[in-house]
């Protein structure tokens, strides 16, 4: 899976709503993608897709704010990702 389609992935889903309402820069999320690039193993589930980006954005914002969002279309995007990365 590519950086860049992690990244293309995570602004496009705005789990935060960062992106569009305040203005932020679209780089929002690079960070995150970029833990994931280097700690995403080729072949994961999709629950393990969904932990480890869940714990990525606990360790890079509040968790009290995080737990309760919902990363599994997240997860099924990158999931997708990965299987198309093989092909």
């Amino acid at each position: 899976m590519h950086l860049e389609t992690i990244k293309t992935i995570l602004r496009e889903e705005d789990i935060l709503g960062l992106i569009n309402p305040t203005g932020t820069p679209p780089d929002e999320y690079d960070g995150e993608a970029e833990l994931f690039f280097q700690r995403h193993q080729e072949g994961s589930s999709k629950e393990e897709i969904e932990e480890l980006i869940k714990q990525i954005f606990i360790e890079m914002f509040w968790e009290k704010y995080i737990i309760k969002r919902d990363f599994s279309k997240i997860a099924e995007r990158l999931l997708k990702a990965q299987e198309e990365a093989k092909a």
